[in-house]
């Protein structure tokens, strides 16, 4: 059983399927209860798209081994992957009260509570893991994003800085943490970290491009430039390159030589990261159908492209084409169920359409992420456009305390308060965001109650 296992594994990194199903069924032949078999079969059948059958086998090893980890973290993992956010989040719980050193549940179950908009809770998760496992990078690394998400960019990162030192001189590592010191707005200790990365590894690809891209960010094109000439006489073949070029042009609003550069970097790595480069340069060069052209183009060819699918549902409700945007969200949901953000912007769409559904999807996006108020925007205006007014005011007064600077929540805020004959009240929150909701989609709206409320 244990040769069977082995060759099952060597053909599935392979990435030869047939033979590691053919190898590892001989393992569990030979051993039924051998597990190391067992789990990797489902992880095979998994793969190749058969989760019923990886369930039921996983389900078995844990019947089996009820205190066992292993076997609940890979269930947790199919359905995550499935997209049963909710039940895989009750998995990871179970591997956490099984075993507290078990890292990458820990991590994983962060990262789902922060998918959820539920930093709390990941935070939490991350202080009990922390204890147990305080040099582990991947949690570290973890923690950092959660007060990220937080809003407390210093103790992100504090926790950043930790995973410096931890990380020594490891290229791959100091690279990763400089991503997250840019996400923390820490361009400074991005380039330490680079730099660091770069003293180990002088040719170490990533680190180098990610240079740049810190260079270009803090105002020094002319660095940057230099560096991504560097990697393309170096690298010819490579994107890397050609996307910086194309970073560059852009960020000097040169759009026609971004686009070159941007679709030769396409042309030698076909990947969703190109193609959206493609598409963003399209957006910001003004040309928002032409870049939903494209990327419906590059959807025909790669048609499991979830985030290119995206991408194009947030551009035809951009070009406001909401029957097709409405499409295209509806495919996103299918496979991916519990996503708030889709959610939400489905309640959009359904509530412009006047479907009174908009309230089951702006409520479904609410119990999923119940701090994000955004989301809490959504479901108070819509309960208002409902005629549910003294509902939709409670929503939209918890969202203004969220996000007190958002313009969008505190005109929806105004026009309930109108509604309800709190005119002093709308004048107060409205006034302040006047100028602000002139550049928003709100904003002809924004002027016609200002003055119905006598403020223009």
């Amino acid at each position: 059983a244990r040769f069977h296992t082995l060759e099952g594994i060597v053909h599935r990194r392979r990435r030869d399927p047939i033979f590691a199903l053919f190898c590892l069924r001989r393992a569990v032949a030979c051993a039924p209860r051998y597990w190391p078999a067992q789990l990797n079969l489902a992880r095979v059948e998994l793969a190749e798209g058969k989760p019923d059958a990886a369930r039921q086998r996983l389900v078995a090893m844990h019947k089996a081994q009820p205190k066992a980890a292993q076997p609940m973290f890979e269930l947790a993992r199919l359905e995550d992957l499935v997209g049963n956010t909710t039940e895989a989040i009750r998995w990871l719980e179970r591997v956490r009260i099984a075993d507290r050193r078990h890292v990458p549940a820990a991590v994983r179950l962060i990262d789902l509570h922060l998918q959820l908009r539920a930093p709390e809770k990941a935070l939490e998760v991350a202080k009990d893991a922390e204890g147990v496992a305080p040099a582990s990078l991947p949690l570290l690394a973890a923690l950092g994003r959660t007060y990220l998400a937080l809003g407390n960019t210093e103790m992100a990162q504090a926790a950043f800085a930790r995973m410096t030192r931890a990380a020594g001189f490891d290229p791959a590592w100091q690279t990763e943490i400089a991503r997250y010191q840019r996400l923390a707005g820490n361009p400074r200790a991005a380039a330490a970290s680079l730099e660091r990365a770069l003293s180990a590894d002088p040719a170490y690809l990533p680190a180098e491009v990610m240079l740049a891209e810190v260079e270009l960010e803090s105002g020094d094109p002319q660095a940057a430039e230099r560096r991504a000439r560097a990697i393309l006489k170096k690298h010819a073949d490579h994107p890397a390159g050609y996307r910086l070029a194309g970073d560059i042009a852009l960020a000097r609003k040169q759009y026609p030589a971004a686009l070159e550069s941007y679709r030769t970097a396409l042309q030698r790595a076909p990947d969703t990261e190109g193609a959206l480069r493609v598409y963003r340069a399209l957006v910001q060069a003004g040309t928002v159908e032409k870049a939903n052209d494209f990327i419906a183009e590059w959807l025909k060819s790669h048609p499991g492209d979830q985030v290119a699918l995206r991408a194009l549902a947030e551009g035809k409700l951009r070009a406001g084409k909401l029957a097709d945007a409405r499409a295209l969200y509806e495919q996103v949901l299918k496979r991916t169920p519990e996503e708030p953000d889709v959610l939400n912007n489905l309640a959009h769409i359904l509530l412009a359409q006047g479907d009174s559904r908009a309230l089951e999807y702006a409520e479904r996006a609410h119990r999923l992420s119940p701090n994000d108020a955004s989301i809490q925007d959504t479901l108070g205006w819509t309960l208002v456009r409902q005629g549910q007014l003294e509902a939709g005011l409670r929503q939209l007064r918890d969202a203004r305390l969220r996000a007190p600077q958002n313009p969008e929540i505190r005109f929806h805020l105004a026009s309930a308060l109108a509604q309800a004959g709190r005119t002093d009240e709308a004048r107060r929150e409205l006034q302040p965001m006047l100028s602000a909701l002139d550049a928003t989609p709100s904003g002809p709206n924004a002027r016609k109650l200002a003055s119905e409320l006598g403020l223009r």
